[in-house]
């Protein structure tokens, strides 16, 4: 069934009137005394699953022990009933058996846990007790391969496969034969998906803020779900899961898990959004993942973005749910997102909640001005749907954007006067000029690779061209001014110049080498700006200059290259040659320690500005990684500040 509505969406800064309405009807039917169906809730907090990172999925065996998609450690962590850590299985690397980044788990109506073994474009399939059992899949377009799987989900003899950047669901029989595609053309990004017991497939598309139904046998049924905050819409929701004939949504940038009938009706939702740093206890951060147990009294909550799982109990007495517009969750203010720039005195920093970027001056010191934000929600050009890079050109008063929702790449210009008095301007950014990179390959055969294109990251040169990281092929792509294709480089693989997972990239100084971050290699590659491969260096592990996670690189003009290790918590330095000189930075909230450090760049006075994302804030560091000051969301901020006073003067 298709649920339309009567307007084309909403959002924090659509029309009012839109809202309004909605606030109205939900308000006339909760007034009126409708009778709403009601969803089991599970608000009777147990425990917390710890010692993780990024667990990415979750399922529970008739035993009740919980299986969790423990990605940034590559393996499969078990605990029981009460939380208890009993086992483990996987470990980094591309062996049968072996594990990188795996991003969901099932457990099979045989009782065998199957993995969506990401990072290596597979699935596995394991008994309860770890042993590989059979395996399947490698990194391509065509039936049976993946690229970059993120959901598994088990109907009777059928295992279904959520293979995100091919944009569709892929069908197999329990061996790992290729049965059928479901979704092809109709997803953008399938992150998750679960199967009812009449065999309905239910997907959750989190770019563009929906669910998606298909038949049993992939015939598509209809989409329910629009963005927003309030009671049945949703904002980049994740993980979802059928429980006793509901559909629960982790409805991860509202915070909160929502219910829903098999049609998209809303029957209630449960979630208390953190206040404090890390709070747990209940209250949920960013969900990304669910799973119940058998008999329905137990649900597992994941938070890949607090490293962590939590336990409920079924509320014995749920309280009954209205559609009350009141019952909106309260989403906090939009927070730092993992892309930045700066360029001059200027910082772009992506807010990918807000669908839009942040401009600050940074002339002060001190916390930098807010003084303008382009974009706002939705598909066309001028609008956002998940910024993904952004570069500043301040000499030219540019933006530039990369849409990881819509695959474009958008130029705004940003009409400011450096002279006039500081102050926030919301009419400063002005929409220039954009091109959808996927619709261009049908004038321009040669930009089309092997999956869909995604601008993962953007660079300038000073002749005026665009670098792209296309991601999901492995490649580089430089376009000029108009958007033409000028030449391209890079290819899959693990050899010298091939790539795995490229993530990000820099220029270093007078442009002479451009650094490439290949995540899922867990190393820096060097390339000259024509494509030539000149050297690499780095490498996965524990040592002072190996990595866990590296996602973000810069250079500074004496040759020092910078690069975050989100995995790790902290920032490592090299020389222009590789060669690994310092490094700075550990787990924890206080000043010079890092929660996920993403992007990197340069405040005017040429040092390093840290985002620190999983503490929504920003630290600034001297070249020697020296702790300068910190900005950003206060509840954040504060233990920064707190750690640097002396316990004497205060006493």
């Amino acid at each position: 069934m298709s649920i339309s509505w009567p307007w084309e969406r909403v959002s924090r800064t659509g029309t009012q009137a839109c809202v309004i309405l909605v606030c109205l009807l939900a308000w006339l039917g909760a007034s009126s005394g409708l009778a709403q169906e009601v969803g089991a809730t599970y608000t009777l907090y147990q425990a917390e699953l710890t010692g993780l990172s990024e667990p990415g999925g979750v399922a529970i065996a008739r035993s009740g022990r919980i299986f969790v998609a423990d990605s940034g450690n590559h393996r499969i962590r078990v605990f029981d009933s009460t939380g208890e850590s009993v086992a483990s299985f996987g470990g980094r690397g591309e062996d049968p058996g072996m594990l990188l980044f795996p991003r969901d788990v099932c457990i099979s109506g045989s009782g065998e846990v199957v993995v969506a073994d990401t990072g290596n474009h597979r699935v596995q399939v394991f008994s309860v007790e770890g042993e590989l059992l059979r395996g399947w899949g490698k990194r391509g377009e065509s039936s049976g391969e993946f690229c970059l799987p993120t959901g598994v989900a088990t109907s009777g003899d059928r295992i279904l496969v959520a293979d995100e950047a091919n944009h569709r669901i892929q069908v197999f029989d329990s061996q790992g034969v290729f049965l059928s595609t479901v979704g092809e053309g109709r997803l953008r990004s399938p992150s998750k998906l679960s199967v009812s017991d009449d065999g309905r497939i239910y997907v959750s598309d989190r770019f563009l803020d929906r669910i998606l139904t298909f038949s049993a046998e992939g015939a598509f049924f209809g989409t329910w779900g629009r963005f927003g905050e309030y009671p049945g819409f949703l904002a980049h929701p994740e993980g979802l899961a059928v429980n006793q004939g509901s559909i629960y949504v982790a409805d991860t940038e509202n915070h909160r898990i929502q219910i829903f009938s098999p049609s998209g009706k809303w029957q209630g939702q449960w979630g208390k959004h953190t206040i404090l740093p890390h709070e747990g206890e209940g209250k949920i951060h960013y969900p990304s993942a669910i799973a119940f147990s058998p008999s329905g009294e137990m649900a597992v909550v994941c938070e890949t973005f607090e490293d962590r799982c939590q336990v409920f109990k079924r509320d014995p007495k749920p309280v009954p749910m209205v559609k009350d517009p009141r019952l909106s969750s309260v989403r906090a203010s939009a927070h730092f997102g993992e892309r930045a720039d700066a360029s001059g005195d200027l910082l772009a920093i992506t807010e990918t909640e807000s669908h839009a970027v942040q401009i600050f001056d940074m002339r002060r010191e001190g916390n930098p001005i807010r003084i303008t934000r382009v974009g706002r929600r939705g598909p066309r050009f001028s609008e956002l749907l998940t910024p993904g890079d952004v570069k500043i050109d301040a000499e030219e008063n540019r933006l530039y954007v990369a849409d990881l929702g819509t695959g474009k790449i958008q130029i705004f210009a940003l009409d400011r006067d450096p002279e006039a008095k500081l102050k926030y301007d919301p009419t400063m950014g002005r929409f220039v000029k954009g091109v959808d990179l996927n619709e261009r390959i049908q004038y321009d055969p040669r930009l089309a690779g092997p999956h869909p294109l995604v601008p993962t990251a953007l660079e300038l040169d000073s002749s005026g061209n665009i670098y792209v990281l296309d991601g999901p092929n492995a490649r580089v792509l430089v376009l000029d001014s108009k958007f033409d294709l000028v030449r391209s480089f890079g290819r899959f693989g693990t050899g010298d110049g091939e790539m795995r997972g490229p993530i990000d990239f820099a220029f270093g100084p007078k442009e002479k080498v451009l650094y490439v971050v290949d995540r899922l290699n867990s190393r820096i590659q060097a390339f000259s700006p024509d494509g030539k491969f000149l050297f690499l260096f780095g490498k996965g592990g524990a040592g002072d200059d190996e990595f866990a996670d590296p996602f973000s690189l810069i250079a500074d003009e004496s040759g020092g290259v910078f690069v975050s290790d989100s995995g790790r918590h902290r920032v490592l330095k090299f020389d222009e040659r590789g060669r690994f000189l310092l490094a700075w930075g550990e787990k924890g909230i206080g000043a010079s320690q890092f929660f996920k450090p993403k992007a990197l760049c340069h405040d005017p006075r040429k040092r390093i500005v840290v985002i620190d994302y999983g503490h929504h804030r920003a630290q600034v560091f001297s070249l020697a990684g020296e702790y300068v000051h910190v900005f950003g969301s206060r509840f954040y901020i504060l233990p920064a500040k707190e750690s640097l006073k002396d316990p004497e003067e205060e006493s």
